[in-house]
């Protein structure tokens, strides 16, 4: 699975560069935002830097409790960092990106892992595909997209997030 994502990526990269090759340079370069589920897992707070018109960096905070009387009962403390690619034209983008979920989770089950009460660090890996709309001076932007996120084992589940911030 992730062979296959990482390929459709590369391919995507080099297809979308070819078409954007004369795109204006005049963007606005950084950006905050809250996300709602996605990467976060229930949310995040994230600052966005656009290193160029296609290319952005990503990095986030979350920290949550999540109690469901059916046996689900973790604290979550962590940080999605992504690398993403937009192409698009004005303030429409389709955006795609990789990255990890730096995350130290307390708990007793947590997708799927049965873990000890102790405080464990898990990386999970993610990745986004989705719309954005970010005018190219201030202003707002939001965001919508799928985004998985896959344990080192390839357990995981697609997950979907929705972002609103401003770009500055």
């Amino acid at each position: 699975m992730k062979k296959i994502i990482v390929w459709l990526f590369l391919i995507f990269l080099i297809f979308s560069s070819i078409l954007n090759a004369q795109e204006n340079n005049n963007y606005t370069k950084n950006c905050i935002y809250l996300e709602l589920l996605g990467q976060g897992i229930l949310g995040s707070v994230n600052y966005e830097y656009r290193f160029s018109p296609n290319w952005s960096g990503r990095v986030g905070f979350t920290t949550e409790s999540i109690f469901i009387p059916i046996g689900l009962d973790i604290d979550i403390t962590g940080s999605p960092i992504m690398i993403n690619f937009l192409t698009g034209h004005a303030s429409h983008h389709f955006e795609m990106g990789l990255g990890v979920f730096a995350a130290w989770v307390k708990g007793d089950d947590f997708w799927g892992m049965k873990m000890d009460t102790d405080e464990e660090f898990m990386p999970l890996y993610t990745a986004t595909i989705g719309y954005r709309h970010q005018p190219r001076t201030t202003g707002f932007i939001y965001k919508l997209g799928f985004t998985p996120l896959f344990n080192g084992d390839g357990e995981g589940s697609i997950w979907a997030g929705l972002s609103l911030g401003y770009t500055f």
